[in-house]
């Protein structure tokens, strides 16, 4: 019997991290600094770069998103990962690549931050 190796997908779900530090900062005897307090505590994840200048870029962005989390809060509620869909992608990839060999991801689900 011949050894088949598999791709091996991690999940790292953030958006649990997210909702209980929106349910502790959705309060409206809290200020900006105290949410940006609570968001450092209980979240504290952003695509930014790295450093005290991703720091003061991701604290811009949260004061300037907070507002629009209100608006899409119940879809980030309801919001499942796709198991499924992810490995589908990941086939596509590999076979636009011709790559046969196992491969080895992680894939990040986060609420990131609205700034349009």
């Amino acid at each position: 019997m011949e050894d088949v190796q598999l791709d091996s997908i991690r999940i790292n779900n953030k958006v649990n991290d997210f909702l209980e530090f929106y349910e502790l900062a959705n309060n409206n005897d809290l200020n900006h600094k105290e949410r940006w307090l609570l968001w450092k505590e209980h979240y504290n994840f952003a695509a930014i770069p790295p450093g005290d200048e991703g720091k003061e870029i991701a604290k811009r962005m949260f004061h300037q998103s907070w507002e629009k989390y209100h608006e899409h809060i119940d879809h980030i509620k309801q919001w499942e990962p796709n198991n499924e869909r992810i490995q589908y992608s990941l086939s596509k990839v590999k076979q636009l690549l011709a790559y046969n060999e196992p491969i080895r991801i992680t894939v990040f689900y986060f609420v990131g931050f609205w700034f349009f």
